[in-house]
């Protein structure tokens, strides 16, 4: 049976968010909170002021402290989204090596390299924004170029972009060599 969650509970939540620093910290509290009270999650959620997604990616780097090791300093530097992301991999692999590459890769590139699938040397991230109708057309054509949309967001886009991006290159060429009059 699950119990209500305590105000003073959710006041010292608030002030672990208030307070950043100790990230470590509020998910200790979090994963606690959350295994007393398990039907609270959404009060513990409004508590917090953060997104869902954060919140539950705390709760179980909360759940895991103990086999993440004893370092919070260490933790706290590598930050939620990376210690989320090798929690999976717990019992795997050596914690020191886990930690290692969560300390010298980005937040992006971690899954990737946890895979075993590193990005080549010096790719880069490329960024845009699009008006949802422009988004919608966007991933239609990726799709069309072999790009799939799974409950965790498109895959194999990169490939996709870059079928389109040859397809492009010759369609130029073409119209290219027909207007060369010279």
């Amino acid at each position: 049976m699950s119990s209500p969650l305590e105000p003073a509970l959710l006041d010292e939540v608030a002030r672990l968010v208030r307070d950043a620093p100790d990230m470590i910290a509020l998910a200790e509290v979090l994963a606690g909170a959350k295994a007393r009270s398990p039907r609270e999650a959404k009060r513990l959620i409004a508590a917090c002021g953060l997104s869902a997604a954060k919140v539950y990616a705390l709760i179980a780097i909360g759940r895991a402290l103990p086999r993440l090791g004893g370092d919070r300093a260490r933790l706290n530097r590598i930050g939620w989204a990376k210690l989320r992301a090798i929690l999976p991999k717990l019992g795997t692999m050596p914690l020191d090596a886990l930690l290692d590459l969560a300390e010298t890769v980005s937040a992006q590139s971690l899954p990737a390299f946890l895979k075993g699938r590193a990005p080549p040397p010096g790719a880069k991230r490329i960024a845009f924004l699009l008006a949802p109708e422009d988004e919608q057309r966007f991933i239609a054509v990726l799709e069309a170029c072999g790009a799939h949309q799974t409950r965790m967001g498109l895959r194999r886009k990169e490939m996709a972009l870059m079928r389109l991006v040859d397809a492009a290159c010759r369609q130029v060429s073409l119209i290219d060599r027909q207007g060369d009059d010279r």
